[in-house]
């Protein structure tokens, strides 16, 4: 589905959080990378699991933020988290250089060129839009992909939603005009009755409507629901 605070793992609400920058959040003891299990390859079948493990890799040491470009980077001065940061990003953007193949090193060198493979979080986005071309994956495929998606495909719904809202992001990084109303009400249908009734509600008492609803709203109500679900799951 990159972080930013415990339990916005995805940093979507970055935008939210203006005052915060990739340097908030970072470990205060040392951490090393591990190998991770396949090399990416120009091959769209991998991407996902290569993205999996990438994140399952970062995550457990809070490192998720650095590959995150919605977040600013911090001031480059002589603070100690600044160049925290600056070594960690490096050294993360080095990674996963060594992460992928000698055919999509070279692809992603003609389109990106070497500032943007200098930090994590520009490597990771050269490396993204690589492999989500849409001459590749295209785009009805990928629309299909998310929305024939069910809470039922997962073994937890707050799952379903980091999938679906990871999906949704891709469609809109290639301008693929989504309705947010008609995205929260696609996330509220795999609700439960009783969750489903209650957002509904609120978004009543809120006076949402289609023509009200932005995008902020739906990330507003998205994290909001998603950390309903953690903690229900984790006290169920």
């Amino acid at each position: 589905m990159f972080t930013l605070i415990e339990d916005d793992a995805d940093g979507w609400v970055a935008a939210l959080f203006a005052d915060r920058t990739q340097a908030d959040y970072l470990p205060t003891t040392f951490v090393t990378f591990t190998e991770m299990k396949t090399i990416l390859r120009k091959d769209e079948e991998q991407f996902d699991e290569w993205d999996e493990d990438l994140r399952r890799s970062l995550a457990k040491d809070r490192l998720l933020g650095l590959i995150n470009s919605t977040l600013p980077r911090p001031k480059i001065d002589k603070s100690s988290k600044a160049r925290i940061w600056q070594e960690l990003s490096s050294a993360l953007a080095i990674w996963i250089w060594h992460n992928i193949s000698a055919e999509l090193k070279a692809r992603i060198k003609l389109t990106a060129g070497p500032i943007r493979r200098g930090y994590a979080d520009t490597l990771y986005d050269a490396t993204v839009e690589e492999m989500e071309n849409p001459d590749i994956l295209t785009v009805q495929d990928r629309f299909n992909k998310c929305f024939n998606m069910t809470g039922s495909d997962f073994s937890l719904l707050s799952e379903y939603v980091v999938s679906f809202m990871r999906e949704i992001m891709i469609l809109k990084r290639w301008k693929i005009e989504l309705s947010p109303y008609m995205v929260i009400h696609r996330i509220l249908h795999n609700l439960s009755e009783e969750r489903r009734s209650k957002w509904l509600e609120t978004m009543k008492r809120e006076q949402d409507t289609a023509a009200s609803f932005t995008d902020a709203k739906l990330i507003e109500y998205t994290r909001k629901i998603r950390i309903e679900l953690i903690y229900d799951e984790k006290n169920s």
